[in-house]
């Protein structure tokens, strides 16, 4: 365990009778930042998140908190949105945003409750009740209710399922917000393009395991765009452009950084030396693509 994590799990397992449904999972989620969990339908993404709030226990594994191994009163001061928005539905937004705020014994919940209605752009509906609202509106209620007492740490289940266009700005704009006041953000989505604009970290599950973690800078060096020539000499080619850095071969194909690549020049150098170039083209692997490549072919929705 390290205090530099906002939440870490230690060899998390889940097993249903003699199903596996979380296998061994060791998550590391900075302080501070906002992680993206993807993974397809069923991959353990939600159960993970059940273990982590004890809404479902452990098989085995440890979950650390700030640090500290988790505990009962742990489970108070996180954040969560799992699956459906836990709110009253004959209550007002504002009116159940109080309650939240009163039971986490926020000093002044009027003003934290009142705020957070703002946050989602809910202060319009009035004495509204909620069962009454529409499904992007509950949604937000939800989001704005896993926030409440403002924890340290916040899970989200799929936030900006139900959410048009203009409420999944807002609420990306909100959660940047939060980042910035310190609090370490869990999310899961199958939404990766919205993912992808707000997460410092990543989590990949395929079918129960963690496949692989990765930063946002690891994830820009992965997807980046390339420089690809095919030759008919690929390991001369290689050690004529070591100038280059490493550069990989896939079927007698060169892929140099494109921030590298003048392919003109390239291409001079190579048949000054004697080397056949067949084609020079560029690829980008976009992140939609790496994570299918990365999960075997799986579609990670």
């Amino acid at each position: 365990m390290s205090n530099n994590y906002g939440l870490e799990t230690k060899e998390l397992t889940r097993k249903f009778g003699s199903q596996t449904a979380v296998d061994h999972v060791s998550l590391h989620i900075p302080k501070g930042a906002v992680y993206g969990l993807v993974g397809r339908n069923g991959a353990g993404k939600t159960t993970i998140m059940k273990m982590i709030t004890n809404l479902i226990h452990t098989t085995s594994g440890d979950i650390y908190i700030n640090g500290k191994k988790e505990s009962p009163r742990h489970h108070q001061a996180v954040g969560t949105l799992i699956e459906e928005p836990g709110y009253m539905p004959n209550l007002s937004a504002y009116e159940n945003l109080l309650s939240k705020c009163r039971l986490m014994n926020v000093k002044q919940p009027d003003k934290q409750a009142q705020q957070l209605l703002e946050a989602m752009k809910l202060e319009k509906t009035g004495k509204k009740a909620v069962k009454n609202f529409s499904l992007g509106m509950r949604q937000r209620v939800g989001i704005a209710l896993a926030f409440c007492g403002f924890p340290s740490l916040v899970l989200l289940d799929e936030p900006i399922n139900a959410l048009d266009p203009q409420g999944i700005i807002e609420v990306r704009e909100f959660l940047s917000k939060m980042k910035k006041e310190g609090m370490t953000i869990l999310i899961s989505s199958h939404l990766l393009d919205e993912l992808l604009k707000v997460a410092d970290y990543f989590g990949i599950i395929s079918k129960g395991k963690l496949v692989k973690e990765l930063s946002r800078q690891e994830m820009d060096q992965l997807t980046k765009t390339n420089l690809c020539i095919r030759v008919d000499k690929p390991t001369e080619a290689r050690e004529l452009l070591l100038d280059l850095g490493d550069i990989p071969i896939s079927d007698h194909v060169l892929k140099i950084s494109k921030e590298k690549a003048e392919p003109a020049i390239l291409n001079e150098r190579l048949l000054t030396a004697g080397i056949k170039v067949y084609e020079i083209y560029m690829e980008h692997l976009d992140a939609e693509d790496f994570f299918i490549q990365i999960m075997g072919g799986e579609n990670y929705a």
